[in-house]
């Protein structure tokens, strides 16, 4: 067995989510032409997105949660999320300085991809990504007065800037079992399926030791 075939073993046992590795998916994706594998293959998704990111909000008492903390959780799993339908490794040019702008245009692209969704509606991706988004993952501020509420049942107040953030983190995990849901009817040959398949590649490869 040669060093490329230790490294392959050696990474099958790693979980991708609880219960689910590497070698799991390797043995689904052989034949993703069965609809029990890619509904298996949609399940883990919306799995391994829930622990990360939702769950892990939701299991914070009411009287200590903080708008802020969801958002910020929230607009990593809407960045994450759109790369995972876009096919990207994420959203950084690796072989270009992370102040090159390309970077934020990759970003912003990943936001548009998820915030178009009809659960967003009424959120303006462009002021939400830079004035909510980079602002608070760079800041820890929101920029050009936004505010953050989690009381009231509207989404997005835009005449006066003021966001809820409960609501925000129902919309993403609407747009979530979309996206599994969507992976379930599809076709394997779909274009969605095939930048899924992308960004497993790049996800795997990630657990090897370079």
């Amino acid at each position: 067995m040669n060093a490329k075939e230790r490294a392959y073993h050696s990474i099958q046992g790693i979980e991708l989510a609880k219960g689910f590795t590497i070698g799991d998916y390797r043995r689904l994706e052989l034949d993703l032409g069965s609809e029990e594998n890619r509904r298996k293959v949609a399940e883990f998704i919306e799995k391994r997105f829930r622990e990360r990111y939702i769950s892990p909000l939701r299991s914070i008492p009411k009287e200590n949660r903080n708008g802020f903390s969801i958002v910020a959780l929230s607009c990593l799993m809407i960045e994450s999320l759109g790369c995972y339908q876009l096919g990207w490794e994420g959203t950084h040019h690796k072989s270009e300085p992370r102040r090159d702008p390309r970077n934020n245009d990759k970003s912003e692209r990943a936001f548009e991809e998820i915030l178009k969704k009809e659960s967003f509606e009424g959120i303006d991706y462009k002021e939400f990504y830079h004035n909510i988004r980079c602002g608070i993952l760079h800041q820890g501020e929101t920029y050009g007065g936004w505010r953050i509420t989690r009381r009231g049942n509207l989404l997005i107040d835009s005449e006066n800037r003021i966001l809820n953030a409960n609501l925000l983190l129902g919309a993403v995990e609407k747009a979530l079992v979309d996206y599994t849901s969507r992976l379930k009817e599809l076709d394997q040959d779909d274009l969605l399926w095939m930048n899924l398949r992308k960004k497993m590649e790049f996800i795997i490869n990630h657990c090897e030791k370079e």
